[in-house]
């Protein structure tokens, strides 16, 4: 992994999910992917993507290539060729890790059971 940029602050932990920005390339530049703003869970994409996630720091731009057996490996993936070796350009955006996302989960759930609960009856002479 190449530090374009240093980031600042801590590493999102294992199971975290980041918000990046990125540019999925081959070696000889051909783009194959390419997002803004993308929340990814860590759990869901290739491990030699995580693996590059979890050593950048928030606010910090990287250049992270992944071998082969890191990435699709012998399978071909849409115009990514088989045994092909990937290079990302990742600004890591934010992170928040597994328990800020439940929290965040049961903050929403209350306010949305507090929106449904049915309006108090009106009172008789009101």
């Amino acid at each position: 992994m190449e530090t374009l940029t240093p980031g600042t602050g801590e590493k999102p932990p294992e199971h975290s999910y980041v918000l990046i920005n990125y540019k999925g390339m081959l070696p000889d530049g051909t783009v194959f992917d390419e997002n803004q703003k993308m929340p990814m869970a860590l759990d869901e994409v290739v491990p030699g993507f995580a693996l590059g996630l979890v050593q950048m720091q928030r606010g910090g731009k990287y250049k992270l290539t992944i071998p082969p057996e890191l990435g699709y490996g012998a399978q071909a993936s849409g115009p990514i060729p088989a045994n092909a070796t990937l290079v990302f350009e990742i600004d890591l955006l934010d992170f928040k890790t597994p328990d800020e996302i439940a929290v965040m989960q049961q903050m929403h759930d209350q306010q949305l059971q507090g929106q449904q609960a049915p309006a108090p009856a009106p009172q008789p002479g009101q």
